[in-house]
């Protein structure tokens, strides 16, 4: 199958909302309407203002790397994304002529804070690489402090194509690994290649 002949696709539970990564939608009207459906489908107290500006942010944030789909998981009171996920597609190049699952682990088990947990696994997608870790997340405030962010990726290796599928769940609020870890398994088993 030629490389350029198919498209993944992906779903998630209605708390990952999707977030828009067209270049030609007005983030901030978006993430005005996204907000105002959130906190009126809720029967929790949410600040709407927060809602909003998270909303624009993450999508703001996701947009800048130019995945193929992005989500932020939003559980129901909240006015703040507990997880982002995006799905990439790494071609291989002259530099890399074959992406393969070790070298996918080489390239994104960084280990900042403890030593990466590496599993191979077979999803329905195709044999794939899962890669739970903490990394260096930005610096916040003046001091520079750098929080953790913690991540579980997903390098699938679809037969009959020569790309890679990515998928990235990062979080910092602590205590979510289990969580997490469970959502990501459960959403990359629904990641789907058609031709």
């Amino acid at each position: 199958m030629s490389d350029d002949t198919w498209n993944c696709g992906i779903e998630c539970p209605e708390d990952w909302i999707p977030l828009p990564l067209e270049p030609g939608i007005d983030l901030g009207a978006w993430a005005l309407e996204q907000a105002k459906e959130l906190a009126a489908a809720t029967s929790e107290e949410v600040d709407a203002e927060a809602l909003m500006y998270d909303l624009r942010e993450r999508a703001a944030d996701s947009r800048g790397r130019e995945p193929v789909f992005a989500f932020g998981l939003y559980p129901e009171g909240f006015d703040t994304a507990l997880a982002v996920l995006e799905v990439d597609v790494i071609h291989p190049d002259a530099e890399v002529p074959s992406i393969t699952l070790d070298w996918i682990t080489e390239v994104f088990a960084t280990g900042d804070f403890q030593e990466p947990e590496v599993e191979r696994a077979t999803v329905p997608a195709g044999p794939a690489v899962r890669i739970r870790q903490g990394l260096a997340g930005r610096g916040t405030g003046e001091s520079g402090e750098r929080s953790l962010m913690e991540t579980v990726t997903y390098g699938v290796r679809p037969p009959g194509i020569e790309s890679a599928v990515m998928v990235l769940v990062s979080w910092t609020a602590p205590g979510l690994v289990d969580l997490m870890t469970a959502a990501a398994d459960q959403i990359v088993h629904t990641l789907k290649i058609t031709t």
